[in-house]
Order: C-alpha cells, then sequence, then structure tokens
C-alpha cells in the first residue's frame, strides 16, 4: 500500500498533520495496534528516524483509507530519554523514551498500554576489555488518543531494575 526499500529514514512532516509524503522510517522491533475506528498505530522501535539508527519513540497512525501517515508524537531523532512526570498524572510533556522490544494492548476501551522495552546500551571499557551493557525498562505507559498525552502509570523511572 505505502513504503519504500530498506533502511529509508523517516518523513516526519508536520506533527499531527497527514500528508503523502510522510512516511515513518524503517525499523524492527516496534509495537503497533489498531484503534476502534480502524487506523493502525505504530510506536518506537529500533531504526531510522529522519536522520540516524537507534531507538525511537515516535508515535504514527496510518489511515488506510486515505493511505497516509501522520506523525502523532515522539521525537523524530534517535536515543529519546523519557519524560516521566508524576506518576498518574497526565501531561502534555510526558513521553517513553526510544525503545525497541516493548508489548503493547489495549485495554476493554480500546485505550493503549505501553510496558517497558530495551533502551540503548551503554559502551564501558575497563582495561583492555570493552562490551556494551544492555539497558532495559519496567515502566508502564497508558496513551490517552482525545488529547494525545501519555501518562506514566506504574514501574520505575530507571534502567535495569530486576
Amino acid at each position: 500500500m505505502k513504503g519504500d526499500t530498506t533502511n529509508v529514514y523517516g518523513v516526519y512532516g508536520v506533527q499531527g498533520v497527514a500528508n503523502p509524503a510522510n512516511m515513518p522510517g524503517t525499523r524492527n522491533v516496534s509495537v503497533s495496534w489498531t484503534d476502534n475506528l480502524g487506523n493502525l498505530w505504530l510506536f518506537g522501535g529500533r531504526g531510522n528516524a529522519a536522520i540516524g539508527y537507534g531507538y525511537l519513540n515516535d508515535l504514527w497512525k496510518y489511515n488506510p483509507s486515505s493511505n497516509e501517515w501522520t506523525w502523532i508524537g515522539g521525537d523524530s531523532i534517535i536515543n529519546q530519554s523519557s519524560v516521566y512526570g508524576s506518576l498518574g498524572i497526565r501531561s502534555a510533556s510526558n513521553k517513553p523514551g526510544g525503545r525497541s522490544s516493548s508489548v503493547i494492548w489495549k485495554d476493554n476501551s480500546g485505550t493503549p498500554w505501553l510496558f517497558g522495552g530495551q533502551i540503548k546500551e551503554t559502551y564501558i571499557t575497563i582495561g583492555f576489555n570493552s562490551w556494551y551493557i544492555y539497558n532495559f525498562v519496567n515502566d508502564l505507559w497508558k496513551y490517552d488518543y482525545s488529547t494525545n498525552q501519555w501518562t506514566w502509570m506504574n514501574g520505575d523511572s530507571t534502567v535495569n531494575n530486576f
């Protein structure tokens, strides 16, 4: 229906405005769902933003009727940190950070809930040895379609709390 070849950067356009030229960048281990109106939604993953490859926190809506993408929220650049705000309080500034391998589900009213995932690795060197430390989050977020706002509902605001 729409798309391009592999390793394509996203075309974000104006946030909240559908446009035939808009297109998320290529990615993997993202999450997706459908809303009660039949629109397809896409969040995060690891892939290409407007420039660069890394962990994404962009939120997209695809309307099958118009065959157009809308960049709804999040960032057009990679590896952004979460903005948690206050637990249980919805805010326009709240947002889950860039992540891959999250889980998403909808409750009985169709509200999407996002849980955890992997975030940007930490590269460390000790002596002659170097390696990546993989970082994971266990935060739980709720998204409100009507206000386009995220609420941090549960879990930690720091990484690797097992």
